[in-house]
């Protein structure tokens, strides 16, 4: 009896353990009309950084980082984005991935909008050795980006312009230097790094230091409910790291998309350091019950002394 029990216990494990396997033995089938579906979200500089944000989040843990196939050991291993396998799908076939899932790979369908799995394709996308315009990040055909090497060693200045896209309330700072006829050019491969000011220190934002693309664009999502001062007020910062910190070029931004801070009175609230007429309930009545106990003892004993008195009389 105890084997037919053990053997009914281990079917449906093994069915489901041969079922999975089976599954992520055999090719991922992708049905034609899913492979041709284009990418209907616009490369940017900002997509192409909340889809590494997103990434970092949701995929990293299993894929690893792109480039250094250091994915988990699974059966089968998690492709590395960067490779040519993973390249050579479509962005249509890669969306519908996320959205199934299959085996160990996770469905994103309820998990990820779909508006945030096209920018984890743009920046996917961005690890392929060859990329189509569709797939480039907005970058004009007569505009040349000088490198932060070529900058330093040749002494160009470097200014850093700040500001936020509503939409998606992107912190995007621009670095622009002077070109070889005197006109502005993007800094590309510039480190930025974030900050909130705070009252003991700048609050860093995003994860680590951001580098200038070609078009010396280097972008970070501002977090939801960042506390501001009572307005909403935020003050952010953006530094470019320029020869090791020693010539560092920044730019400061007033904006109001934080949560209002509420001031709160601590000395009109119920408190032991509030006024007396605010004093915490508890007190209020053991200070009375209190008082009532010592005057009614002392009562007490005064009726009972006069009491005695008269008896003696």
């Amino acid at each position: 009896m105890k084997t037919i029990f053990q053997l009914f216990v281990a079917l449906p494990l093994l069915w489901t353990a041969s079922h999975v396997m089976g599954q992520t033995t055999t090719p991922w089938q992708v049905p034609a009309a899913k492979k041709t579906v284009k990418n209907p979200v616009a490369a940017s500089a900002a997509v192409v950084e909340k889809g590494k944000s997103l990434y970092n989040t949701h995929c990293k843990s299993c894929h690893g980082d792109p480039g250094k196939n250091n994915g988990l050991p699974l059966q089968p291993k998690p492709t590395d984005p960067a490779s040519a396998q993973y390249q050579a799908q479509t962005d249509g076939e890669m969306f519908y991935k996320m959205m199934t899932g299959r085996g160990a790979m996770p469905k994103f369908a309820d998990v990820i909008s779909e508006t945030d799995k096209w920018s984890i394709i743009h920046y996917v996308r961005t690890f392929g050795k060859k990329k189509s315009s569709a797939d480039a990040i907005e970058v004009e055909a007569d505009t040349l980006a000088m490198p932060a090497s070529t900058l330093l060693q040749a002494g160009v200045p470097i200014q850093l312009n700040l500001h936020i896209r509503e939409r998606d309330t992107m912190l995007i700072a621009t670095l622009t230097t002077v070109g070889a006829s005197g006109e502005p050019v993007p800094a590309a491969g510039v480190e930025v790094a974030f900050f909130v000011k705070r009252y003991f220190g700048d609050l860093p934002l995003g994860e680590g230091v951001q580098r200038t693309d070609v078009n010396g664009w280097a972008a970070v999502e501002l977090p939801v409910n960042l506390p501001g001062d009572t307005a909403g007020m935020l003050t952010l910062i953006a530094k470019a790291i320029i020869n090791d910190g020693i010539d560092n070029v920044s730019d400061t931004l007033q904006a109001a998309f934080g949560k209002p801070l509420v001031m709160r009175n601590i000395t009109e609230e119920r408190s032991l350091w509030g006024r007396a007429r605010v004093a915490p309930l508890y007190i209020i009545i053991t200070f009375f019950g209190a008082l009532l106990i010592v005057w009614g003892t002392m009562g007490y004993v005064v009726m009972n002394v006069l009491k005695i008195n008269r008896q003696e009389a």
